[in-house]
This record gives C-alpha cells, structure tokens and sequence, in this order.
C-alpha cells in the first residue's frame, strides 16, 4: 500500500472510537457519504453565487455576470464528471478500500451497496469538486479556496474515512479535475456557444433562473436522477420500443412549440410597442 494511502486510512482508524464524540462523528461522515445535497449543495450554492450578477453591478434585464462563463462551467463541470466514469470504466479495476482491506475496521455504512465491483480510480466526487472550484476561481478566488476546503473535508475525507476511496484516488481526482475544467474554460469556442444563452437572458430571464435551479440541482445530486432517466429511456429505445420513440419526439416537438410561441408573443408585443400611438 501507497504510504499516502496508508496515511489516510490511519487518519480514518484514529477517528474511530466508542465514545460518544466518535459515535457522532461516524454518523456525521455517513451523511456527507450518503446524501448528495448535504455535501454538495454549498458548492452549488457558491457556484451559482459567482454565477449571478451581484446587485449592485446588475444591469437593466441582465441575470448572469457572464453567460460565456455559464457555458464553459457547465461543460466543464459535466466533462469532468462523464470523464471520471470514463476513466472507472476503462482503467485496470481498483476495489475499494472496505472491500480490498476487510481487516481494516472502516466505519458502518449503507452506502456501499453496488459498489464492490465499481473501481475507485479516480475519485469522481474529487474531479466534480476540483471542476466546480475551478469554474469559481474564475470570478472569486476566495470562495473558490472556501469550495476546494468544503470538497477535502465534508466530500472527499468522508468517502477516504469509510474506505470508498484511497487517498490517491482523492489526489489524482483533484488533478484530473482541475486539468480538465481549466482547459476548458480557456479553450477557444465560437461565441455563438454562448450568445443563445446572452439572448434568452434578455427576453426571458425567468426561464434563466429555471435553467439554473434545475442545473443546481443535477449537480448537487451528481447528475443521477438525469443519469436514471436516460438510462430508462435508451433500455426503451433498445427494446425496440416504437411508441417511446413516438413519445419522446411528441415532447420535443411539443417543447418546442411552447418556446416559439412564446417568441413569437414577445415580438408582438415589441413590435406593438414600437408602433406609434394614436393620438
């Protein structure tokens, strides 16, 4: 074993105890192991903070202190997490600590379930966390420290401490993520990337607001209830499911709809606007 692995594991053991303290901690740590929202929703919250303009810099219908930031981070955020798994999938398998080393004493938990033959390398929870914090030293270097200090205590000690991942699996995760969310936010794209989202802001701020609570939200739990529900649908697409085929092109099309005419009701009432009064 790696002396930086065997390090974290030592941290983990001297935590434990039968004291009251020990016992409270144990079930703090399950927490922020188990519960998505818990142990992600200040990075979201910070990310969506550096997001929005602050008020006193708020222009007239403006939302976003930069759209062009809002997509990058969002592709950053999404790649680092899809590459991680990625990497899970295709790298050499990697059990996870409670499973490898069984004569650890690794605190209870329910929330290893399915995982025994999901490899550790590398830490996705690390890459999504570095990716954020990355995408939040763009605007604030501050709160970009404050998110790196949330994601090593409360994210990834936690799954170190109940033997779901190696400290390397912790450290290469930061790496990988940090790397990646970078290269994307300097890449260069077209600024029609994000010129769709500068004109939506403009004539719908509200749908904004919508857009980033839903992303918020996926990120907090890790993008797994959009993660179940495209799975669902590929297995109904797979099993040659002509009517799934017929409904998800039915909500397309009616989605689509709803947009244009809401467009189109907009420039009507521009265009009425614009037109001279009768006197």
């Amino acid at each position: 074993m790696d002396p930086i692995d065997r390090l974290g594991f030592d941290a983990a053991v001297t935590l434990q105890g039968d004291g009251p303290g020990a016992q409270l901690f144990m079930r703090i740590a399950d927490q922020f192991v188990g519960n998505h929202m818990v142990k992600m929703a200040p990075l979201v919250l910070l990310l969506l903070y550096v997001w929005l303009r602050s008020p006193g810099k708020t222009q007239q219908g403006g939302v976003l202190a930069s759209a062009e930031l809002v997509v990058r981070g969002t592709l950053a955020i999404g790649a680092a997490l899809a590459f991680g798994r990625m990497l899970q999938l295709l790298l050499p398998m990697r059990q996870r600590p409670r499973f490898a080393f069984p004569e650890i004493p690794f605190p209870p938990t329910d929330y290893f379930a399915n995982l025994d033959d999901w490899s550790s390398m590398p830490s996705d929870h690390a890459m999504l966390v570095a990716a954020i914090a990355a995408v939040i030293w763009a605007r604030s270097r501050p709160l970009a420290m404050l998110a790196v200090a949330w994601g090593l205590l409360f994210v990834s000690f936690a799954r170190v401490y109940v033997g779901l991942h190696y400290a390397s699996d912790v450290l290469i995760g930061y790496v990988l993520g940090l790397a990646l969310a970078t290269a994307l936010l300097r890449i260069p794209l077209p600024a029609i990337a994000w010129q769709w989202l500068e004109w939506l802001e403009a004539r719908r701020p509200a749908l904004v607001f919508l857009g980033l609570f839903i992303l918020g939200w996926a990120i907090g739990e890790n993008f797994t209830s959009i993660r179940g529900m495209l799975s669902i649908l590929r297995q109904a697409l797979m099993a040659g499911g002509t009517t799934a085929i017929l409904v998800v092109a039915g909500s397309c099309l009616l989605l689509a709809m709803i947009l244009a005419g809401g467009l189109f009701r907009r420039r009507g009432q521009a265009v009425r606007l614009q037109s001279p009064q009768a006197e």
